[in-house]
């Protein structure tokens, strides 16, 4: 890990509960057991990232590399599933787009030009956060199949 105020981090099989406990702070009972185990698989294409504020773990970021259009609701490009900061820390700008400009690197890296998120429709602050850092809304929107609207947001990279 870096030294300074924000620094990002792997995660490994020994800190994978720091992962669950960060997102399940911001999202409780949204996320299951498999959600954070599938990290380790074999063959996987999930990228993780933990930021860390002064040395203390504030934010996670998870997203899934797809590199070939499956079907209508799996695009190709990288998916961010999950980026959150703990609440306390949102005020801290660095600390999100630190965690967004390395999911950008991570697509070009894999020779991807789009990252995609899904977002809850009714949660405008996080849709402002994203257009802010240059996503935009995707014509089409996104029903899970426990009937949540969602928004789909993309972003292109060159």
């Amino acid at each position: 890990m870096v030294s300074g105020p924000v620094s990002l981090d792997d995660v490994y099989e020994n800190n994978l509960g720091m992962l669950a406990k960060l997102v399940n702070t911001n999202y409780p009972n949204v996320y299951q057991e498999e959600f954070f185990s599938e990290l380790f698989a074999k063959k996987s294409t999930f990228f993780t990232k933990l930021a860390y504020f002064n040395s203390v773990p504030v934010g996670t970021i998870k997203c899934k590399l797809h590199t070939k259009k499956k079907s209508d609701t799996v695009l190709k490009g990288l998916q961010i599933e999950v980026l959150t900061v703990l609440k306390n820390y949102l005020r801290v700008d660095q600390i999100r787009e630190k965690l967004l400009n390395w999911a950008e690197e991570e697509c070009t890296k894999h020779h991807q030009h789009n990252i995609y998120v899904h977002v809850l429709s009714e949660n405008n602050a996080e849709i402002e956060w994203y257009t802010t850092n240059g996503f935009e809304q995707e014509v089409d929107a996104f029903t899970r199949e426990s009937q949540i609207q969602c928004t789909l947001l993309k972003k292109h990279l060159p």
